[in-house]
């Protein structure tokens, strides 16, 4: 009985450090400047109902009627498909326009969720 304890102990131990093993924990990092973004699909696609300097509104699957409604409005129309996104820049957009967007891959779990954005793309004005 021992021996088997044992055996199973040390194949626990085993599988818990194999596990560990692999691929370094740090972060990926996407630089701006050189990321290659429009290779990969975009992580959002929607039209922009709020904007600031540095940060926009995005929301999909809501009717283009009902996007006439007030932004508390569409938020609750929308639910759960709003992302707020940081940006550098936001000079370029404006409320209405359909944009494609990549993200840092990190996301607050609020609604709207939000993220940091590497690349905005405009789709259609």
């Amino acid at each position: 009985m021992r021996k088997l304890s044992s055996m199973i102990l040390l194949l626990f131990l085993s599988l818990s450090l194999w596990g560990c093993a692999g691929k370094n924990n740090e972060p990926n990092i996407v630089d701006e400047a050189s990321s290659n973004d429009r290779e990969r699909v975009a992580d959002i696609e929607g039209i922009i109902i709020d904007k600031t300097e540095k940060s926009i509104t995005v929301v999909w699957n809501v009717a283009e009627k009902d996007l006439a409604l007030s932004k508390r409005e569409i938020l609750e129309l929308a639910m759960p498909n709003a992302f707020i996104v940081s940006y550098s820049d936001t000079s370029d957009f404006t409320i209405g326009d359909r944009v494609a967007i990549w993200t840092t891959g990190t996301y607050l779990e609020s609604y709207p969720a939000q993220g940091t954005a590497t690349t905005i793309q405009l789709i259609d004005k």
